[in-house]
């Protein structure tokens, strides 16, 4: 990955695991700003930066910097779970308190929920038929650890279905 002019990148999507252990990737995306071509920085599940927050991970934290290494670089902070204490801190953390905020319901008509009772053997299986049968529809399967969320996305790559683990160990 380059931060050079030249690149065709347009949208890098990093954990703040990553942008907090790699040299490298800070580098890249000091480059980018350099040539003017790091045009917003968007934080995904903002809540995880306030020790307020229902998922503090301490690497949220370490984004409080963000600001500080990229001036002029505007940043959307994104969160569907923050109270009001939760926000003020979201905004104090990342130095972005003149932001504007957009505050809607949870509750959007695009998306659908579908809670299911786990059969402890089938649980697999059941998954994949579940999804064979919405084929071409885009979903998201909650696990409870990093090692289930990877054998999980394994097990689907096997049957056919294109799947990918995401967590937080995940860099």
């Amino acid at each position: 990955m380059r931060g050079d002019e030249d690149s065709s990148l347009r949208l890098v999507y990093i954990t703040p695991e990553k942008f907090s252990m790699s040299q490298q990737m800070r580098n890249v995306m000091e480059q980018c700003n350099r040539n003017g071509r790091l045009q917003r920085i968007v934080i995904d599940e903002a809540h995880c930066v306030s020790e307020w927050g229902h998922d503090f991970r301490p690497d949220y934290k370490k984004l409080s910097n963000i600001k500080t290494l990229f001036k002029n670089v505007p940043i959307m902070a994104l969160t569907a779970t923050a109270k009001p204490l939760v926000r003020a801190d979201i905004r104090n953390i990342l130095q972005i308190s003149k932001s504007h905020m957009f505050i809607q319901s949870f509750n959007r008509a695009n998306l659908e929920y579908e809670v299911r009772k786990k059969e402890k053997k089938k649980s697999t299986e059941n998954i994949i038929a579940f999804i064979k049968q919405r084929m071409g529809q885009t979903g998201i399967v909650y696990c409870l650890s990093k090692h289930r969320c990877e054998d999980l996305a394994e097990k689907l790559r096997d049957a056919h279905i294109n799947a990918a683990p995401y967590h937080a160990g995940k860099l």
